[in-house]
């Protein structure tokens, strides 16, 4: 569920983010109007410090959808698992201790498909 907490930070607190952030922004209002995602809380965060914060869209493709809001809160559900896995594989490779080219059935016994014969992390970066 959404929460809505518009009074921690003044909306004009970002006066300049509209310039800085012109593109990133027309890409996600563009990605809305072509019903990629109904909307999008965004904060940017550079050396510490939020540089932009900003609600884009509406919670559903209803035209009657609540709009999203800097502060609105999404449940990410399942979307944790790919995160937190690549997130983790990354760390692992990093440290030398994940080899891409391992086949995943040395690592996961029970996997799927014989016929994966390496790890593709980079397939859902691109």
């Amino acid at each position: 569920m959404a929460s809505h907490c518009t009074s921690l930070i003044p909306s004009n607190a970002f006066p300049e983010q509209e310039l800085i952030f012109a593109r990133a922004f027309a890409l996600l209002k563009q990605a809305v109007q072509d019903r990629v995602f109904p909307g999008a809380a965004i904060a940017v965060v550079d050396r510490g410090e939020l540089a932009a914060w900003r609600g884009i869209g509406r919670f559903t493709y209803a035209p009657d959808s609540p709009p999203v809001t800097p502060t609105t809160v999404f449940d990410l559900a399942s979307v944790t698992k790919a995160l937190a896995t690549t997130a983790m594989a990354m760390i692992l490779y990093e440290r030398g201790l994940l080899s891409l080219d391992q086949p995943s059935s040395t690592r996961c016994r029970s996997s799927a498909s014989p016929r994966m014969a390496r790890l593709f992390p980079t397939h859902a970066a691109a």
